[in-house]
Order: C-alpha cells, then sequence, then structure tokens
C-alpha cells in the first residue's frame, strides 16, 4: 500500500470506527511488520506474540499519526522498535538474536521452473538464509527492508531510527558478506 491517499481513506476509515477498515491494514503491512519480527526474534514462539503487539500499537496510536512520514515507514517502526523491546527484556544482545527459519520465503510451487530449477533455487534460498543467520540482526534487517520490501535508505533510517549513512554501512556489509560466503559455497562444490 504505497499511495498515500489510500492510506489517508484507511486511516480514516478506522478512526470512524468503519467495519473491516482495520483487517485492511492488518492485510496490507503484516508482511512488512512480519519480515522485521521475524529478521530479529530467535523464538519463533515469541514472534506471533509481538506481531500482534504491533498491530494492538497501531491501533492504539492510529490517532497520533502525523502525514510527515509514510505509514509504511510509521508501522515498520513501530515493529523495530518492539523487536528492540522485547529483546531488551529477554536481556538478549541484538548481535546474538539469530533467525531461525522454519520455512522457505520463495513459493515456487506453481512456477514455470523445472524441477530442476526448482530444487536448485531452494538449496540456494536454503544457503542464503542459513548464512543470513550468521548476520547480526540489525544487518538482515536493513537488507530484508531494502531487497524485500523495497524501502528506500531514508525509510529504513526512520524505520530503524539511525543515520541513512550507518543504514548503507549496514547494506554494504550484508552484502559484502553474502556474497563471500555465498562465493565460497560454490567454490567448495566446483572442487
Amino acid at each position: 500500500m504505497e499511495d498515500r491517499h489510500d492510506d489517508w481513506q484507511l486511516i480514516g476509515d478506522i478512526l470512524q470506527g468503519k467495519e473491516g477498515a482495520f483487517e485492511e491494514l492488518i492485510q496490507a503491512y503484516k508482511k512488512l511488520v512480519m519480515h522485521i519480527v521475524f529478521r530479529m526474534i530467535h523464538h519463533s514462539s515469541d514472534r506471533e506474540d509481538i506481531c500482534q503487539d504491533v498491530f494492538l500499537k497501531i491501533f492504539q496510536n492510529l490517532s497520533s499519526f502525523r502525514q510527515e512520514a509514510k505509514l509504511s515507514t510509521w508501522i515498520g517502526r513501530i515493529a523495530y522498535n518492539s523487536c528492540l523491546n522485547h529483546i531488551e527484556k529477554k536481556k538478549a544482545h541484538l548481535m546474538e538474536d539469530y533467525w531461525r527459519p522454519e520455512q522457505n520465503w520463495e513459493d515456487i510451487e506453481g512456477s514455470t521452473t523445472s524441477p530442476a530449477e526448482a530444487a536448485e533455487l531452494s538449496d540456494l534460498n536454503t544457503k542464503v538464509q542459513a548464512e543470513m543467520e550468521k548476520m547480526p540482526a540489525n544487518h538482515r534487517t536493513a537488507l530484508t527492508l531494502f531487497h524485500v520490501d523495497g524501502l528506500g535508505y531514508d525509510e529504513i533510517a526512520e524505520v530503524m531510527n539511525l543515520p541513512e549513512g550507518t543504514i548503507k554501512s549496514y547494506l554494504f556489509r550484508a552484502r559484502q558478506f553474502l556474497k563471500k560466503k555465498m562465493s565460497y559455497h560454490y567454490q567448495m562444490q566446483e572442487l
């Protein structure tokens, strides 16, 4: 949901109590929230609670949302801060709280790829996700927000409450890390 006019209409509908309006907001932004939460929180048992908490905070604070930022940026920031608060409560270190994928994000069913290509894509996806587990959560989050959710540097900086230069640095380091690790995997396969 990128159109600001649609966002303002949706916010108005929610604040006026229009039936189904908040559910529409949840459907529009659940992937963004899940991407942030799943990249930052290690324990799958905590993820659903945090996602629900994020949408509860959105509902409770929607009337105070200012038009200065995109709705997606504001929601992303709530999700990011909720994860940080959770990590702080658990006294975990941000660098140690790795995402443990329980499923592949790539949905290759129904595609036009051959079974061999599908298996290769699945294998590549598994390797990339395994290497991403080894990254600090803030690098994974920046990488996901940029490449999966399509946010710009400025929006990611707002979500993560960090300078834009820091975001660029995180993305550079994350990409370099993946490039190094994936080239090592391919070199080992060729031997």
